[in-house]
């Protein structure tokens, strides 16, 4: 009888210790709220520039998308490389894709938000983007096959 109650005390101490645990986890800063951006310019159809209501500059990556290029960089070689596609093929799209995003965005430029995920290797803001706060355009882009899923390369 004794032993039961200690190993009940022992159940009850883990799960208090899983909840307190959890609840840290949850609340300690790491959710993302979703920030309004007041400017907005399309650099590509997974790149922009954008201004947050506290007038800061971000440049923002679009996380899970990997639209193709508009001009030449190591990107547009892996991209011809990894789908088999001429380079004007690779631009074509990229152009197609970035005008998708910028008639999106004008469409809804009242009705912009970002939610941050962190900063890539060149400064910039990696993040998920949204018309009024729930309708996600990184799902709406990728569910659309407006663009490609990102695959990462091995030198990333």
């Amino acid at each position: 009888n004794r032993g039961i109650k200690m190993k009940l005390k022992t159940i009850l101490l883990i799960i208090l210790l899983f909840v307190l645990i959890s609840s840290i986890i949850l609340f300690n800063g790491t959710r993302n709220d979703k920030q309004k951006l007041t400017k907005i310019w399309v650099i590509d159809g997974d790149t922009i520039n954008g201004t947050d209501e506290s007038g800061q500059r971000l440049k923002i990556r679009l996380l899970r998308i990997d639209c193709h290029e508009t001009s030449y960089n190591s990107r547009a070689d892996f991209q011809h490389k990894l789908y088999n596609i001429s380079y004007e093929k690779i631009y074509e799209l990229g152009n197609k894709e970035k005008f998708y995003l910028i008639n999106l965005v004008r469409k809804n430029k009242d009705s912009i938000y970002f939610e941050k995920y962190g900063t890539d290797k060149y400064g910039r803001t990696l993040a998920e983007l949204y018309i009024d706060k729930n309708k996600n355009i990184n799902d709406i882009i990728l569910n659309n096959n407006i663009c490609p899923k990102y695959i990462q390369r091995n030198s990333e």
